[in-house]
C-alpha cells in the first residue's frame, strides 16, 4: 500500500515538475492519463486537480481552471490548500471581470486556516472588488479597517489605504484624498510603487475635480515613484503630467502678474513691508524645513500660510480669485520656431522659452529688491504685465478646449479674457474657441451668438468662414489660415505624445496641401514624432530630408540642429558595412573634441561676484545616453526636493562630445551651493559616470554667458577652482 502512496504521489509531482520546466504537451498527457485512470486513488485526487488547474492557468486557460479547482475541492485537502484554492479561484474570476463571485470565494479563503499574508491579500482583493462593483462594499471597509488598524500588518498599510481610498473615490472623493494622503504621510511605507500608485490615484481624483495644480504635483510625483518598477497607468500619468505643466505654467503667470499689479498700487512704503514680511517668512520656513519631510511636502493642498499676494486668495481678489473661475493662449508656437543663436555651440534645452525668460516667471521670496523692480511702475511696464495676462488666458482656453476637454473651463478662460480685455487683438479666435466649446457642450444659443458675433465683427476673417460654413475647411484648403490651424492641432497631437495621431495628419497634410511652405513645418514634426516612437533611423532620414528640402529656413537650421545631437547620442545603429572603420572615426571623433576644447582654453575672460545670479553646471567628456538620463535625473530631483523654487534644467553642446547640464537660476552662489551640495548627495545621478568624466561647479549668469562664447570650459575650472 505504502509503495503505491508513493508512485501516485510522485506521478502528480512530475506533472507539477513537467509544467515548471514549460513541458506542457507532457504534463497534459501525464495528467489526463492519470484522470481516467479508474484506480487511480480518490485519495490523491484533489491534488491532480490542483496540479491540472496549475497547468490551465500557465495556458491562460482561466474559465477550466476555475473547474479544475472546483473539483479539487470536492477531495480531501489540508485546510491550507482549501484556502488557497479559493483564493486563487476569486483571482480567477476577477480577471474574468466576475467581481461579485469573485468576493465570494476571497470570502471563503478567509473562513479557512491562511497565513498572515494571504489574509491581507484575500481582504485585499475583496476591497478591490468593492471598488469595481463587485461584492458587499461595507464588509470590504471594514476588513480593510481592521487591517489598517492591526499591528500585524503594517507594513501592508499603505496599500490597505490606497484600497480603501479606491472604494470611496466615486462615491465620496474628498475622503478618497484624506485616506491616500494617510497612505502617504505614512513614514513606514519603504515601497515606491505604493507611493506611486497613491499618487496616480490623488492625481486622477484632483484631476476629476478639475483641480489641476494639485494634480500636477501628484503626477509629478507619480512619475518619480512609478518609473522602475512601472506603475500599471505610468503612460497616461507622464502624458497628464506633461500636459497639466503648461496649465500649471499659465495659472502661474496670471498669479503673479496679478499680484505685481495689485502691489504697484500700494505706496512705495506698504511694498517694501510686504516683501520684507514675506522674506522673514520664508527664513523661518527654510530653517524648519527637513529632509525627512520631502514626502509631506509633495503632498498636493499642503500649503504653508502666508499674506503674500502670491499665496493669499483675499489680497488678490481683484486677479486671482477670479482667475479660479475663469481662465483663458495666443497662436501656439513650436519649440523650433525662435530664430538659433548665433553661438557656436548647439541648445538642446527642451524648455520652449529661454532660460532667462522662464526665470523671469519665478519669484523667490527672499529675493528682496529683485521683488521690488519687478512691480511695474510705468503704464508702459504695466501694459507689458496685462499683456502676459491676457496671453496666459489664451494659451489657458486653448489647452482646455484641445488637449483636457474641459470645455466649461475653456468657457471661462476666454470669457475671462473677453471681460477683462474687451479689445484684445486674440478676440476673434476666442470667439471661435467659444463657438467650438459651446457647440461640443449642446449650448445651442451660445454657439449661435459667437458665430454672429464672428459674422457681425470678423465677417471675412478664416474663423468667422470655419464657424459659419460646415464646408469651409474642404473648400479652402489651400487657404493658409486654415492649413495653420490644421497644423496646430497636429501640433497638439504630438505635444499630447499622440504620434500615431499627428502622423495621420501628417500623411493627410502631404496629400492636401503639397507644395505649401507650410509643408516644411510639417516634415520637421514628423521627424520629431518618430523620434518620440524611438525610431531614430526615420527621425534620421526625415531630418535629412528637410534639411535638403528647405534650405535657409528656420526648419532647415533645426532640422540640422537635431540631426548633430542625434549623432552625437549613440543612439543610431552601427552600419555593420563600415565596421572595420567605425572605430578609428569614433576615436577620431573624441580626439577632435579635445582637441577643439584644448585650443579654446585661456580664451574666456571670467569675473567674480558672488551676489550675482548663478547656474550650477555639470560638464560632461562624453556626452552619449546618459547624459540625457542625467537632465531628466535632475529634472526629477528637482520635482521632488525643490518643486517650490521651480527651477529649469537644460543642456549644450560644445562639441560633438563635449557639453553641460546645467541647473537655473539662483539669486546668488550662496543659493546655488546650497542647491549644489543637495545634488551631490544624490549619489544615484552619477552612478553610471565614471569620476572623470564629469564636473560638478557654479557659474554667474555673465561667465555662462562667455562660456558659451568662447568654449573656454578648461579655463573657466581652473577659475571656479581658485575662486570658489
Amino acid at each position: 500500500m505504502s509503495h503505491h502512496l508513493i508512485r501516485n504521489q510522485a506521478l502528480v509531482w512530475l506533472a507539477l515538475s513537467y509544467i515548471q520546466a514549460e513541458q506542457y504537451s507532457e504534463a497534459a498527457a501525464l495528467i489526463s492519463t492519470l484522470e481516467k485512470d479508474k484506480i487511480f486513488p480518490k485519495r490523491n485526487m484533489g491534488e491532480l486537480f490542483l496540479a491540472k488547474a496549475s497547468l490551465e492557468i500557465e495556458q491562460k486557460n482561466h474559465a477550466d481552471a476555475i473547474v479544475s479547482l472546483n473539483k479539487a475541492l470536492k477531495y480531501k485537502l489540508a485546510s491550507l490548500q482549501k484556502a488557497r484554492a479559493e483564493f486563487v479561484i476569486g483571482q480567477l474570476y476577477a480577471l474574468e471581470g466576475d467581481y461579485a463571485k469573485s468576493s465570494e470565494h476571497f470570502k471563503k479563503s478567509i473562513s479557512g486556516k491562511a497565513n498572515p499574508e494571504m489574509d491581507f491579500y484575500t481582504k485585499l482583493m475583496m476591497a478591490e472588488n468593492a471598488a469595481k462593483g463587485g461584492g458587499d462594499k461595507q464588509f470590504a471597509i471594514n476588513q480593510l479597517d481592521k487591517l489598517i488598524k492591526d499591528p500585524k500588518f503594517e507594513k501592508y498599510r499603505s496599500q490597505a489605504n490606497n484600497a480603501l481610498a479606491g472604494i470611496y473615490a466615486d462615491e465620496n472623493p474628498d475622503k478618497a484624498i484624506d485616506i491616500l494622503n494617510r497612505s502617504i504621510k505614512n513614514m513606514d511605507n519603504k515601497d515606491p510603487l505604493q507611493k506611486a500608485i497613491s499618487y496616480a490615484m490623488l492625481g486622477q481624483l484632483y484631476y476629476a475635480k478639475a483641480a489641476y495644480e494639485s494634480a500636477k504635483v501628484s503626477y509629478d510625483s507619480a512619475s518619480f515613484f512609478g518609473t522602475n518598477p512601472p506603475l500599471d497607468n505610468i503612460a497616461e500619468v507622464n502624458t497628464r503630467k506633461n500636459v497639466l505643466t503648461d496649465v500649471v505654467k499659465n495659472i502661474r503667470i496670471i498669479r503673479k502678474q496679478d499680484s505685481l499689479l495689485l502691489l504697484s498700487q500700494k505706496s512705495e512704503k506698504e511694498q517694501k513691508a510686504i516683501a520684507k514680511k514675506e522674506a522673514e517668512r520664508l527664513k523661518k520656513a527654510e530653517k524648519k524645513e527637513e529632509p525627512k519631510t520631502q514626502v509631506i511636502s509633495l503632498t498636493p493642498g499642503a500649503t504653508v500660510k502666508s499674506n503674500w499676494y502670491f499665496y493669499n486668495n483675499s489680497l488678490m481678489e481683484k486677479g486671482a480669485s477670479e482667475f479660479r473661475q475663469k481662465w483663458g493662449m495666443r497662436k501656439l508656437e513650436d519649440n523650433w520656431r525662435r530664430s538659433a543663436a548665433s553661438s557656436a555651440m548647439v541648445s538642446v534645452s527642451g524648455d520652449s522659452t529661454s532660460e532667462k525668460e522662464e526665470s523671469k516667471l519665478l519669484i523667490n521670496g527672499s529675493q528682496y529688491e529683485t521683488l521690488l523692480a519687478e512691480i511695474p511702475k510705468t503704464a508702459a511696464q504695466r501694459d507689458k504685465v496685462n499683456d502676459q495676462i491676457m496671453n496666459a488666458y489664451y494659451d489657458l482656453g486653448l489647452i482646455y478646449y484641445a488637449q483636457l476637454q474641459d470645455y466649461p473651463n475653456s468657457v471661462a478662460s476666454f470669457d475671462s479674457l473677453l471681460h477683462r480685455y474687451p479689445s484684445t487683438r486674440l478676440k476673434k479666435e476666442s470667439y471661435y474657441t467659444l463657438y467650438l466649446d459651446h457647440t461640443l457642450l449642446k449650448n445651442e444659443p451660445e454657439a449661435t451668438r459667437y458665430k454672429k458675433l464672428l459674422q457681425e465683427e470678423f465677417g471675412q476673417s478664416e474663423f468667422s468662414k470655419l464657424a459659419n460654413n460646415p464646408n469651409y475647411i474642404e473648400e479652402a484648403r489651400n487657404s493658409e489660415k486654415a492649413v495653420e490651424y490644421y497644423y496646430d492641432t497636429t501640433y497638439l497631437a504630438y505635444k499630447d505624445t499622440q504620434y500615431v495621431v499627428a502622423l495621420d495628419r501628417i500623411t493627410y497634410a502631404h496629400k492636401a496641401f503639397s507644395g505649401k511652405t507650410i509643408m516644411a513645418k510639417f516634415d520637421l514634426l514628423e521627424a520629431v514624432c518618430r523620434a518620440g516612437q524611438k525610431d531614430y533611423v526615420t527621425c534620421k532620414k526625415n531630418l535629412e530630408h528637410v534639411i535638403q528640402a528647405y534650405p535657409s529656413t528656420p526648419q532647415q537650421a533645426k532640422a540640422q540642429e537635431l540631426l548633430n545631437y542625434l549623432k552625437s547620442s549613440n543612439v543610431l545603429p552601427v552600419d555593420s558595412s563600415s565596421n572595420s572603420s567605425s572605430g578609428t572615426a569614433k576615436k577620431d571623433s573624441v580626439a577632435a573634441s579635445k582637441s577643439e576644447i584644448q585650443a579654446a582654453e585661456g580664451k574666456g575672460l571670467y569675473t567674480y561676484d558672488a551676489n550675482e545670479k548663478h547656474l550650477m553646471l555639470v560638464y560632461v567628456s562624453k556626452v552619449d545616453a546618459r547624459t540625457l538620463s542625467l537632465k531628466a535625473g535632475i529634472s526629477d530631483f528637482n520635482l521632488l526636493k525643490h518643486e517650490s523654487e521651480e527651477l529649469k534644467a537644460g543642456q549644450n553642446l560644445f562639441t560633438v562630445k563635449e557639453g553641460v547640464v546645467t541647473v537655473s537660476q539662483f539669486s546668488n552662489a550662496v543659493f546655488a551651493k546650497i542647491y549644489m551640495n543637495d545634488v551631490l548627495k544624490e549619489k544615484t545621478l552619477f552612478d553610471k559616470f565614471k569620476t572623470d568624466e564629469y564636473s560638478v561647479c557654479l557659474i554667474s549668469a555673465s561667465n555662462f554667458t562667455e562660456l558659451l562664447k568662447t568654449r573656454d570650459v578648461l579655463g573657466y575650472l581652473a577659475f571656479y577652482k581658485k575662486n570658489y
